[in-house]
């Protein structure tokens, strides 16, 4: 039975990494990485972040490797610097989070203040596809609405596409006559972008 080989103690693979061994520095990394990783995922009970946080402590300790010359303790180094780094990570997802939130509730606020105004643009538009033709408005509301192709309503009404088409630009064309006489620019330029150019 041939002997075990003997395990290289932290120190001794320390002293190798600050010198630029990069062999050390992957032993080291076989050595804690499962152990650290254990760890960490009972802090942040996630584990594509556990796997980051590995691998930024692992990096930063390879890119400050000169430093590492007073720690006597590696492994208890290795745990507090990895619990630092998980916390402060943590701490910045959680302040994202809040800012999204805060950012949300804006959001939702301006949209309440916009709402009454929207409403009244879209009456205006139901008001106008009202008054289209019944061929018309049944062409309008199955493109629009339906999002059928012109080829489908074609098919649907027994009719050709290109009678499609022309009804479509008739019912477009009287809508937009109809809005610009009820609502303001703003109102008209809105309503165009969402419901005949889309």
């Amino acid at each position: 039975m041939m002997p075990l080989e003997p395990i290289v103690a932290d120190e001794h693979l320390i002293h190798r990494i600050i010198d630029g061994d990069e062999r050390a520095f992957t032993e080291l990394y076989q050595r804690y990485h499962q152990r650290l990783g254990a760890y960490l995922f009972k802090l942040t009970k996630a584990p594509e972040l556990t796997q980051e946080l590995v691998h930024d402590v692992f990096l930063k300790i390879w890119q400050n490797r000169v430093t590492l010359a007073p720690i006597k303790n590696f492994k208890a180094y290795l745990f507090v610097v990895s619990k630092n780094m998980a916390i402060n990570h943590l701490k910045k997802l959680a302040k994202e989070f809040k800012e999204q939130q805060e950012l949300i509730h804006l959001n939702e606020d301006s949209f309440d203040e916009l709402t009454d105004e929207a409403n009244r643009y879209i009456l205006m538009l139901d008001e106008a596809v009202d008054r289209l033709p019944p061929q018309g408005k049944q062409v309008y509301m199955l493109c629009k609405q339906h999002r059928l192709s012109y080829a489908e309503i074609a098919n649907q009404l027994a009719i050709s596409p290109e009678t499609v088409k022309k009804h479509l630009q008739r019912a477009v064309k009287s809508i937009t006559e109809y809005l610009r006489s009820h609502a303001d620019t703003a109102g008209i330029a809105l309503l165009c972008f969402f419901y005949f150019f889309d």
